[in-house]
C-alpha cells in the first residue's frame, strides 16, 4: 500500500465532504460521519499548524545554542590568554586551570656509535692484516 503524504490525505477528504454537501438529500445517514470529519480535517490543520510553529523554534533554539557556544569559546579563549599572561607559559600554575604548561624540550640525544667487532673488517672489501 503506497503511503501518501498528509496534504493529499487532507485533499482527497475535503474532495469527500465536497461530494457529500453536494448529494446531502442522498446521503443522510453518513451526515453524521460527515461533521465527524470535518472536526478532524480542523484538527489535523491546528495540528500541523502547532508542528511547524515548534520547528520553527527548535530551528532558531539550535541557532541560538551554536550561538552562545561560539561566544562561550570565544570568552574562554580570552581567559586562558590572561591567565597565561598572568603566570607565564611555564608556569606550574596553569594545571589548577586545566592547562598544560609549557615544559623544556629534551635535547637529541646522540645514537652511540656500535664498536666495530675485533678481528672483523669495518669494511668488507678490506682485508685483516
Amino acid at each position: 500500500m503506497p503511503k501518501k503524504s498528509l496534504p493529499k490525505i487532507l485533499g482527497d477528504w475535503e474532495q469527500l465532504l465536497a461530494g457529500v454537501a453536494a448529494n446531502q438529500g442522498e446521503l443522510p445517514h453518513v451526515d453524521v460521519y460527515r461533521a465527524q470529519l470535518d472536526a478532524e480535517i480542523t484538527d489535523v490543520r491546528a495540528v500541523q499548524s502547532r508542528r511547524s510553529a515548534l520547528q520553527a523554534e527548535s530551528l532558531q533554539s539550535t541557532r541560538d545554542l551554536r550561538s552562545f557556544a561560539a561566544r562561550g569559546k570565544d570568552l574562554a579563549t580570552r581567559i586562558r590568554a590572561g591567565i597565561v599572561l598572568q603566570y607565564g607559559p611555564r608556569s606550574e600554575k596553569l594545571v589548577e586551570f586545566g592547562m598544560k604548561p609549557s615544559r623544556k624540550r629534551r635535547g637529541a640525544r646522540e645514537k652511540p656509535v656500535p664498536k666495530a667487532k675485533k678481528g672483523a673488517p669495518r669494511k668488507p672489501a678490506e682485508t685483516v692484516k
